[in-house]
């Protein structure tokens, strides 16, 4: 139970920082982003292919480049 309300008072704590219209159109995204998972029209497997994208895509170093010579 005490789990339960330390989430709640976050929770609260959050809304306090950001307008209602932030708080709609976040709810808003987060149905749109389940309607898609239930349709199937994206699953996980997405997501975990899009997350490792973007570890290797921020773990990429250019090559050094040839010395002119």
């Amino acid at each position: 139970m005490d789990e339960c309300n330390s989430k709640i008072v976050l929770s609260e704590a959050y809304s306090e920082r950001l307008s209602d219209d932030e708080i709609a159109e976040m709810m808003a995204e987060a149905a749109m982003v389940d309607l898609l998972f239930q349709s199937g029209r994206i699953s996980t497997l997405y997501l975990t292919g899009l997350a490792a994208a973007a570890d290797a895509s921020s773990e990429w170093q250019p090559e050094p480049a040839a010395s002119a010579a």
